[in-house]
C-alpha cells in the first residue's frame, strides 16, 4: 500500500504558479522567486512538525491531487525544481479516459448522451500478430463509430495505434467539427500535445489496454491530432507512412483445414470432447509451425488457428491465440480488457464487435464468439486442444 503523503499547509494554486511565472530574467525576478521559495519552505516545515491526524486534505491540495501525482511531487519537492518545470507541471492535465462524454460544438459543457468508448482486443485473423482498436460513439441516441484492425509493431514504432474520429453536429458545416483523436502508446512517449490549442496531457493506464501500453485520448474542435512528447519533454518524431509499414509485424502463412487436419495440428488444434453436442466444422490454420516474433513491441499474440463450431443448429467462432513472441511460453498473457466470468474471461460486446468468452488451455487462450451467452460457455467447455 502506497504511504499516505504528509499533511501538507494550504499552499495556494495561484501561488504555485506565479513561483512558476517569475523566471529568471531579472535580479527583482529572482530575489521574488527567492522568497516565495522561503515561504513554501517554512510552510512544509511547519507542517512536518506536526502529528499525523485525520484532518481533511486542503481544498487547494485536493484540487492537485486531481491531476497526475507527478504534479503532487512537484509541490512536495518544489524547491528542487527549476520555474521551468514547475510552470510545465502545472500546466499539464491528464488525458481523457478510454470512455467519457464529449461537449456539442460551441459548447464547453458535456451532452449527457453524447458519449465515447475506446476498447482494445487480439486481432482474431489467422495468421495475424496484432490488435483492433473499437471505437464506439453515441451521440443524442444516435449509435456509430467503427473499428481498425491491424498489424502489431516491432520495438521500432512507440505507437500501438492512433488515429481520429470526427463529428459533425450540422453536416456540411466545418465550424460544427468535433475530433475526438486517440493514440495508444509505449513507454517513449509520455504525453500528446493537443493539436487545436497546444495543450499537453499525460498518457493514462487502462485494464482494457494490452500490458505495458498507455492511452491518450483528446476532444477538441476540428480535426488536428495530437503531437506526441518524450519523458523529456521534447518532442517525438512521427515515424512516415514508409516506416510504419517497415515496423508492422509480417502475417503468417495461413490454409483451409477440415475437422480431422485441424485436430491433429500441434498446440493449435481444436476438437469437441467426446459425447459433445459441439460439432466442428473445420476453419483455417497456420501453414507451418507458429513462428516467434522476436521484435514485436510488448506482450502480443498470434492467431494461429480457427475454427467454425455448430452447437444446437446454431454457429459460434472459435480462435486459439498464442504469446506472439514465445509460442511455446507456458502462460500467455492476460488478455485486454478482460473480466472475469467464474473461471473464464468475458470481453464485453459493443456496438461494433460481438461478445466473446476466453479461458486458458495449456499454452493458449481459446476465444469463443457466437451469439448468446449460454451457448459460448457450453461450446467453450466442451472445446479441447489434443496435442498441446
Amino acid at each position: 500500500m502506497p504511504d499516505r503523503d504528509p499533511q501538507l499547509p494550504p499552499i495556494a494554486v495561484d501561488d504555485l504558479r506565479a513561483h512558476a511565472d517569475l523566471g529568471l530574467s531579472s535580479a527583482a525576478g529572482r530575489r521574488l522567486e527567492r522568497r516565495m521559495e522561503r515561504r513554501m519552505e517554512r510552510r512544509m516545515r511547519r507542517s512536518l512538525g506536526r502529528a499525523p491526524g485525520p484532518s481533511p486534505r486542503p481544498p487547494s491540495l485536493r484540487l492537485l491531487s486531481r491531476r497526475t501525482r507527478v504534479v503532487v511531487v512537484a509541490v512536495v519537492a518544489a524547491l528542487a525544481l527549476s520555474s521551468a518545470a514547475v510552470a510545465a507541471l502545472v500546466a499539464t492535465n491528464e488525458s481523457a479516459p478510454l470512455d467519457g462524454r464529449f461537449s456539442p460544438a460551441g459548447t464547453s459543457v458535456p451532452h449527457p448522451g453524447a458519449t465515447y468508448r475506446f476498447d482494445v482486443r487480439p486481432n482474431l485473423a489467422v495468421g495475424t500478430v496484432g490488435w483492433c482498436t473499437v471505437i464506439t460513439l453515441s451521440d443524442a441516441g444516435r449509435p456509430g463509430g467503427g473499428s481498425d484492425c491491424g498489424s502489431a509493431r516491432t520495438t521500432a514504432d512507440p505507437v500501438l495505434d492512433g488515429g481520429g474520429l470526427s463529428i459533425f453536429d450540422r453536416p456540411g458545416d466545418p465550424r460544427s467539427e468535433r475530433q475526438i483523436a486517440y493514440a495508444i502508446v509505449d513507454h517513449r512517449i509520455a504525453a500528446g500535445r493537443r493539436g487545436s490549442d497546444g495543450v499537453v496531457v499525460t498518457a493514462r493506464s487502462d485494464r482494457r489496454l494490452p500490458a505495458g501500453w498507455r492511452s491518450i485520448v483528446v476532444v477538441q474542435a476540428g480535426a488536428h491530432g495530437i503531437g506526441y512528447v518524450g519523458p523529456d519533454g521534447r518532442p517525438v518524431r512521427r515515424l512516415t507512412d514508409t516506416e510504419q509499414g517497415a515496423a508492422r509485424i509480417p502475417d503468417q502463412a495461413r490454409r483451409r483445414v477440415g475437422p480431422a487436419a485441424l485436430a491433429r495440428l500441434a498446440r493449435c488444434g481444436l476438437d469437441g470432447a467426446p459425447g459433445s453436442a459441439v460439432r466442428v466444422d473445420g476453419g483455417r490454420a497456420l501453414s507451418a509451425a507458429p513462428q516467434p516474433s522476436a521484435d514485436v513491441n510488448g506482450r502480443a499474440f498470434l492467431s494461429c488457428a480457427s475454427a467454425r463450431i455448430t452447437y444446437r443448429d446454431r454457429g459460434y467462432i472459435a480462435t486459439v491465440l498464442l504469446d506472439a513472441a514465445d509460442p511455446g511460453r507456458a502462460r500467455p498473457d492476460e488478455l485486454p480488457g478482460a473480466v472475469p466470468r467464474g473461471g473464464d474471461v468475458e470481453l464485453a460486446a459493443t456496438a461494433q464487435a460481438q461478445p466473446a468468452l476466453a479461458r486458458r488451455v495449456g499454452r493458449a487462450w481459446i476465444v469463443v464468439q457466437g451469439p448468446d451467452a449460454t451457448g459460448r460457455a457450453a461450446v467453450l467447455h466442451d472445446l479441447r486442444i489434443p496435442h498441446r
